[in-house]
């Protein structure tokens, strides 16, 4: 291979990167921010018979590419054991939901997840890490976007967002 294209291929991964960078902070420049995010009331907290668990703690950041904000968001799942000691298993698996909204405030995405929760002595946390790409128009309507997170006990599908 020729010195000319050994530069190429070397510097390909530069200006790829690059376009990335700038798009980017163009849409920052412009004004765009992330879409907003937040754990849906009356749902961050739940208590069964077996444990109490709660989410807390979120916080994260996005970068905007051509046509997708690609949202990294990350929160505590934290569990306490309600019954006997003797009965509390290693792992807890706690259910939680993820929902995108769009600028009209319709649904575009409804997920289901489990955090593994490890548990010692009658308490547990799992970081929960995410990262979502949400197709946009364009970088200013970003932040018109909800994504919102909710523990789920499988009756509240029907929540009002």
């Amino acid at each position: 291979m020729n010195l000319l294209k050994k530069t190429i291929v070397a510097a390909l991964p530069i200006f790829l990167l690059g376009g990335c960078v700038s798009t980017h902070q163009a849409a920052v420049d412009k004004g765009a921010t992330c879409p907003k995010t937040g754990f849906l009331k009356g749902t961050d907290r739940l208590k069964t018979s077996d444990y109490e668990v709660a989410i807390t703690g979120l916080g994260g950041g996005c970068n905007f590419g051509k046509d997708v904000v690609v949202l990294d968001t990350s929160f505590f799942v934290a569990v306490k054991w309600s019954k006997d000691m003797v009965d509390q298993p290693d792992i807890v698996s706690i259910p939680y939901v993820a929902t995108i909204l769009d600028e009209a405030g319709e649904i575009t995405a409804h997920t289901r997840f489990d955090a593994k929760v490890e548990m010692v002595d009658g308490f547990g946390d799992s970081k929960e890490e995410l990262r979502q790409r949400i197709p946009i128009t364009e970088a200013l309507t970003a932040s018109k976007y909800k994504v919102v997170y909710s523990l789920y006990d499988g009756t509240n599908q029907d929540v009002t967002y």
